[in-house]
C-alpha cells in the first residue's frame, strides 16, 4: 500500500520545482514510509511513497519504468492474482504485482485491466505513441484516487492534501450542504470544486495532444440482474467464492492480522483465513470500558472456538481528548463525521506496531443484506403511499415510547418524498432533510436539487426500490463513508487494510442474488448466517449485529464540548454562515441534558461531530490556503 501523485503541465519546470513537488509527495509519507521516489521531465512529474508488502526488494520501488522508459507506473494497493496472471501469460510473469500490472498493460493494453483482482489505484504514463496517462481505481473504490483537470493541467494523488498546494481550493458549497445531513461528502465530489475522485471500476485516459479525458467502464456491478443460479445453490456458491476471496487476500510477504469484532463477517474471514494460511492466524481487537460498545468478549469466544490467538488491547485512558480527535478529523482533508473512525483509528494504531496488513469484514452488510433499514424501505415501497402515510401517522402519535414515535415520524417523512434517492438519503442521514437548520430557506431547495442530480448521475430514476436501496448503500455510503474511513485511518498508521467481501468475483455473484433471499424482518444476512452456523455454535451465530462505534459523548469531556461550542459561536466560519444559531445551541443543550424525548443520544453527538469536523477542516484549510468567504 502506498501513496501516489502526478502532475502534467505543458511548462512544468516553469511552474513547479522538483523540490516543491517532492514536498507534496511527502505529505503522503504516512502511506509509504519505506521508500520515496520520483520521475520528472519538462512536462511530467510522478511521485511515489512506498509501503513494502509484496516483493520487498528495491526492484519493486517506484515509479517503475519499462526498459525503453516509454511506460512508467505509480501504483497503490495490491493485485492479488498477479501470480495467476503470470502463469496465464508467462511473458509478463514477475515477483511483484506492480511489475505484472505494468507488463500486462504494455502487452495487452486496457483489456488487461479487466483481469486484475485486488484493491488498487494507479497511474500509467504511456509514451509509446504520443503521450497519455491511464488512471484507475478498484471496482468498489477501496483505494482512493483524486484528480484535478483544468486548462490543460492535470494533477492526481492518493489524498487531497497533496493536491491543495497545486490546484484551486474553492469550496464546493452544494456538496457541503449535503454533508451537513450525511456526515460525509458524496463521491466523486469533494469539498473543493476543482478536485474530484476517479470513479471506481472506470479507466480514465488523458490524451495530452488532444487535451481529452476519456472515461471507459471496466467493471460494473448491477443489483437486481437475473439471478446467478438456482436458490438451492446460492449458499454453496457464496461460500466457495468467499473462500477464494479470503485466500486471495492472504497474499503477502509480510505478516497480517484479522480485525475481529463480534460480527458474522469478520469471524467468517478469520475462519477461512485459518483454513488457507500457511502460518498461524491472529485476530486483533480493541477493548472499551463501556460494555455497550465493547465486543472483546464475543471476539474471545470466536477465537477460542477456532483455537486461534487473539490480541486484545484496552483503549488507553489518555487518548480521549479533543486535540486527538481534531488531529484525526483534519487528516481527512475535508469534512467527515462518522464516529466509528475513532475505534478504527485505535485498532489500526495498535495493529501497526506488529504488522503491516489488517484484513476485515467490510462489505458483507452491503452485499448480503445486513441493514434492517434497507429491508424496511423496500417493504414500504410495496404498499400504497397513502396507506403507508396513514399508518405511520397513527403510530407516530399512538406509541408511548419516544424513540419508537421518532422512528415512525421519520418513516412518515420519508413516505412524503416522491424522489426515491431523496427517500434513501432521508432514511440514513443523521439530520433529517425536513429539519429547518439553515438560515435561508432557499438553501434546502438547493441541497435537494444537488442530491437529485447525484441520483440522476447514478442512474436511479425509475429503478425498483429493492435495487436502488442496495445500490445506494454500496455505491454511495460504503464508498464515500466506510471505505474512506478505513483507508484514511489505516494509512495514517502506515497499515494496509484488505476487504475480501469486496472481491470482484464474489461481488459479481452476490449482487445478482434476490434481496428476499438475503434478508427478512426476522433475520438479516441469511446466507452468511447459514455459512456461519456450519462453523460456529448457535450462541455465536445468532448474536445480533453491533456496529463498530464509540459514544463521542463519553470520549470527550463536558469541558471539551463547551470549548467546541464556544469555538463555533465565536468564529467567522462556514457553520455560522449557513446554519441557524438556535439549531447549534439546542444540540449542545440536548447533549448536556440527555433529553431523549427530543432526539436520541447517538444522533445528538453525531450531529455535533458533523459540526466539529466542519469547523476543524475550515480552520485548517483557511489557515493553509487563505480561503476567502
Amino acid at each position: 500500500m502506498c501513496g501516489i501523485i502526478g502532475v502534467h503541465h505543458p511548462r512544468l519546470k516553469d511552474q513547479f520545482s522538483v523540490d516543491s513537488l517532492n514536498k507534496c509527495r511527502d505529505l503522503l509519507a504516512h502511506r509509504g514510509p519505506d521508500h520515496a521516489g520520483h520521475f520528472s521531465d519538462d512536462q511530467w512529474y510522478l511521485g511515489h511513497r512506498r509501503l513494502s508488502i509484496i516483493d520487498l526488494s528495491p526492484e519493486a520501488n517506484q515509479p517503475m519504468l519499462s526498459e525503453d522508459e516509454n511506460f512508467m507506473l505509480v501504483f497503490n494497493g495490491e493485485i492479488y492474482n498477479y501470480r495467476e496472471l503470470g502463469r496465464k501469460y508467462p511473458e509478463i510473469r514477475s515477483s511483484s504485482d506492480s511489475r505484472t500490472l505494468l507488463s500486462g498493460y504494455m502487452r495487452f493494453g486496457k483489456e488487461f485491466l479487466k483481469e486484475i483482482r485486488g484493491i488498487y489505484s494507479f497511474a500509467i504514463l504511456d509514451r509509446s505513441n504520443g503521450s497519455r496517462l491511464i488512471m484507475m481505481r478498484d471496482p468498489f473504490g477501496v483505494k482512493p484516487l483524486y484528480f484535478s483537470w483544468k486548462d490543460g493541467v492535470l494533477a492526481f494523488s492518493s489524498e487531497i492534501k497533496s493536491l491543495l498546494p497545486i490546484v484551486s481550493s474553492e469550496i464546493h458549497y452544494d456538496a457541503l450542504l449535503a454533508y451537513f445531513h450525511l456526515g460525509y461528502i458524496i463521491e466523486p465530489d469533494t469539498v473543493y470544486t476543482s478536485i474530484k475522485s476517479i470513479d471506481p471500476g472506470f479507466c480514465y485516459e488523458y490524451v495530452v495532444e488532444r487535451e481529452e479525458l476519456i472515461r471507459t467502464r471496466i467493471f460494473d456491478f448491477q443489483f437486481g440482474a437475473d439471478r446467478p443460479d438456482q436458490k438451492s445453490d446460492t449458499i454453496k456458491h457464496s461460500e466457495e467464492l468467499l473462500k477464494v476471496a479470503v485466500k486471495r487476500s492472504l497474499i503477502s510477504d509480510v505478516g497480517f492480522h484479522i480485525a475481529l469484532s463480534g460480527g458474522i463477517d469478520s469471524s467468517l474471514v478469520l475462519a477461512f483465513a485459518q483454513e488457507f494460511s500457511s502460518s498461524s492466524v491472529e485476530g486483533i481487537n480493541v477493548k472499551f470500558a463501556d460494555h455497550e460498545y465493547d465486543e472483546s468478549e464475543v471476539a474471545k469466544a470466536i477465537s477460542a472456538h477456532l483455537n486461534t490467538k487473539l490480541n486484545t488491547f484496552p483503549v488507553e485512558s489518555d487518548i480521549g481528548n479533543v486535540e486527538v480527535l481534531e488531529n484525526i478529523l483534519t487528516h481527512f482533508d475535508q469534512p467527515y463525521a462518522d464516529s466509528s473512525l475513532i475505534p478504527f483509528y485505535l485498532l489500526s494504531r495498535v495493529c501497526s506496531k506488529s504488522s503491516k496488513v489488517l484484513i476485515g469484514g467490510d462489505g458483507g452488510d452491503e452485499l448480503f443484506g445486513g441493514y434492517l433499514g434497507l429491508y424496511s424501505l423496500v417493504l414500504q415501497s410495496r404498499f400504497p403511499r397513502r396507506l403507508s402515510l396513514l399508518g405511520s401517522s397513527f403510530l407516530s402519535g399512538a406509541l408511548p415510547h419516544p424513540e419508537l414515535s421518532r422512528k415512525f415520524n421519520r418513516i412518515k417523512g420519508i413516505m412524503a418524498f416522491e424522489q426515491d434517492f431523496l427517500k434513501w438519503v432521508e432514511w440514513q442521514s443523521w439530520v433529517s432533510l425536513h429539519e429547518e437548520i439553515y438560515k435561508d430557506n432557499e438553501v434546502s431547495q438547493k441541497r435537494n436539487e444537488y442530491l437529485e442530480k447525484v441520483g440522476e448521475r447514478l442512474g436511479y430514476a425509475n429503478l425498483p426500490a429493492e435495487v436502488l436501496f442496495q445500490d445506494a448503500y454500496t455505491k454511495v455510503r460504503l464508498r464515500s463513508d466506510y471505505l474512506r474511513k478505513t483507508d484514511m485511518m489505516s494509512m495514517l498508521n502506515s497499515l494496509e487494510y484488505r476487504v475480501p467481501f469486496l472481491d470482484e468475483d464474489l461481488a459479481k455473484y452476490a449482487v445478482r442474488i434476490p434481496f428476499s433471499e438475503k434478508a427478512s424482518f426476522s433475520k438479516k444476512k441469511k446466507i452468511l448466517r447459514s455459512i456461519h452456523s456450519k462453523i460456529y455454535p448457535k450462541s455465536i451465530s445468532n448474536l445480533p449485529k453491533s456496529g463498530f462505534s464509540i459514544p463521542v459523548d463519553q470520549w470527550l469531556s463536558e469541558k471539551d464540548f463547551d470549548d467546541i461550542h464556544m469555538r463555533i459561536q465565536d468564529g467567522d466560519n462556514v457553520l455560522n454562515e449557513f446554519l441557524k444559531k438556535d439549531y447549534i445551541d439546542n444540540l449542545f443543550l440536548q447533549l448536556k441534558n440527555r433529553n431523549q424525548k427530543m432526539i436520541s443520544r447517538a444522533s445528538v453527538y453525531q450531529r455535533i461531530l458533523i459540526l466539529f469536523s466542519t469547523l476543524c477542516w475550515f480552520e485548517k484549510t483557511r489557515l493553509n490556503a487563505n480561503i476567502k468567504m
